[in-house]
C-alpha cells in the first residue's frame, strides 16, 4: 500500500477488458483458454452525476484474480439505453480502468488537470454469490471516449469488492493469477497525445513510454 491511499489515489488496474459482438462465442472462446468466467450479469449505470443507475444494453462476464480482472462485454438488448456508450466500441480490448478509492476526489483532480471528465458515474450489477443474489455496486470517472482513441477510460472505485471478487472464481484452470501489465499500442500520431493524457491522469515515476500505476504498469508504444 503507498502513502497515498486514503486521498483519491490512483492504484494498480481495477479491469481491462473487450468487447465482442458474438457474446456467446467470445466467452466460449475464453473458457477454452483455461479461464473461469463468473456467471453473466446485467449493467444499471447512471448517465450523468447524480441520476440514478438505469437497466442498459450490455452485460459481462469476467476472469477474476482477486485484485484485478478482465471483462467479457457483450450487447444484449440493442434496444435497451447506452448510457456508458458501449455500442459504439470495436470489438477488441477497449477497456481499461484504474483503481481509486474515492471517485469523487479523482473526479475533481482531471477535471483541473484539464481532462473532459464525465464527473462520477454509479455502476450495479445482481450478481449470484453463495448467500443469493447481491447486488455489486461501483463509481466509475470516466474520461470523455471522443477523446481517447485508445478506447473506453475511467478510473473505478469498488464499493462491494466481495461480490466480485468471490472466492470460487479466482481459480483458472490456465493459472492466471492477475493482469501483470497493459500495453497501448499507438500509431505515431495519437502516441505523444495518449502518453501526455496518462501523465496527468496519474504522473509517471518512469520515462514517459512506461507508466506506471501500482504495481500494474501500462506501457504506451508505438
Amino acid at each position: 500500500m503507498n502513502d497515498d491511499m486514503g486521498q483519491g489515489y490512483i492504484g494498480a488496474i481495477h479491469h481491462t477488458g473487450l468487447k465482442g459482438s458474438d457474446f456467446a462465442a467470445m466467452t466460449s472462446r475464453y473458457r477454452s483458454f483455461g479461464f473461469t468466467l463468473t456467471p453473466r450479469s446485467r449493467h444499471l449505470m447512471s448517465q450523468r452525476p447524480g441520476e440514478p443507475a438505469i437497466l442498459g444494453c450490455t452485460a459481462n462476464e469476467c476472469a477474476v484474480f482477486g485484485g484485478s480482472y478482465i471483462e467479457l462485454l457483450g450487447i444484449v438488448d440493442a434496444a435497451a439505453p447506452d448510457p456508458w456508450h458501449a455500442k459504439p466500441l470495436p470489438d477488441g480490448f477497449r477497456i481499461l480502468n484504474l483503481e481509486t478509492d474515492d471517485a469523487a476526489v479523482v473526479s475533481a483532480r482531471l477535471i483541473e488537470a484539464g481532462l473532459p471528465a464525465s464527473g462520477v458515474l454509479e455502476l450495479e450489477r445482481n450478481v449470484d454469490t453463495e448467500d443469493g443474489v447481491r447486488t455489486m455496486r461501483a463509481r466509475t470517472v470516466h474520461i470523455d471516449p471522443r477523446c481517447t482513441s485508445e478506447g473506453l477510460l475511467g478510473i473505478s472505485q469498488h464499493l462491494t469488492r466481495e461480490y466480485v471478487h468471490q472466492p470460487r472464481y479466482l481459480d483458472h484452470p490456465n493459472g492466471a493469477r492477475g493482469i501483470a501489465a497493459v500495453t497501448i499500442v499507438a500509431t505515431d500520431t495519437e502516441f505523444d497525445e495518449i502518453v501526455d493524457r496518462y501523465r496527468r491522469i496519474y504522473p509517471p515515476t518512469v520515462p514517459c513510454s512506461y507508466l506506471a500505476f501500482g504495481g500494474s504498469p501500462c506501457r504506451a508504444r508505438k
